[in-house]
């Protein structure tokens, strides 16, 4: 479940420092040879492996929430704490600055550009392009674990809900056939009044 999150955290970084490296480098870096790629495919790729990653761990998220739900008695998972964070935001970083200049590289490819080296791979500068990925790292992981982390601590209430949900999807429905019989069973009227004042009601010889 964590690796889905991770794997979801470094290609969303991917895509967003392949972008914002692409429009900064036009600014502060001279001309490089994937200027002239015009071939952004890499991003359309990456940013599905995002979404299957982030589909993945809110449906595993989804399932323990319902079987907790069904298991009434079973602990909360306590929310990770916040230093954890930075070990989570340092390999989100680390993947994507390795993803960011496949990137490069698949687009040129694709485009019939081969690169020209390393600074080229990272829009035309090595640092430039390292600095905005960790940027967008440091945004996008700590955004992601953020939400994972209060997702966590407002757990009992989503499965609360989640509960509450499926009793009402799959609560029994009455039988008309039995609610038919129910109202042509005669009732007899000296016996309920008996009952509601909390007295026995006389014997049937001499109500007869």
């Amino acid at each position: 479940m964590m690796a889905a999150l991770l794997i979801a955290a470094a290609a969303s970084t991917a895509v967003l420092s392949h972008y914002v490296i692409d429009v900064v480098a036009d600014y502060l870096v001279p001309h490089a040879s994937f200027d002239d790629v015009a071939s952004h495919g890499s991003r359309g790729a990456i940013g599905a492996i995002a979404v299957a990653a982030a589909f993945a761990f809110v449906l595993r998220g989804f399932q323990r929430c319902c079987d907790a739900a069904a298991r009434r008695g079973s602990l909360a998972i306590a929310p990770p704490a916040w230093w954890s964070v930075l070990p989570f935001v340092a390999v989100t970083i680390l993947l994507a600055c390795v993803a960011v200049p496949s990137m490069e590289a698949a687009d040129a490819l694709w485009g019939g550009a081969p690169l020209d080296g390393l600074d080229d791979a990272f829009g035309g500068s090595t640092l430039l392009g390292v600095e905005t990925t960790a940027l967008c790292g440091v945004l996008v992981a700590g955004a992601l674990f953020s939400f994972v982390r209060w997702l966590l601590s407002h757990r009992d209430r989503i499965v609360a809900a989640i509960a509450s949900v499926i009793q009402r999807a799959y609560a029994p429905q009455p039988n008309a056939q039995q609610l038919l019989r129910l109202r042509s069973v005669a009732v007899c009227a000296p016996r309920l009044v008996a009952f509601r004042g909390g007295k026995r009601a006389p014997p049937r010889p001499a109500l007869a």
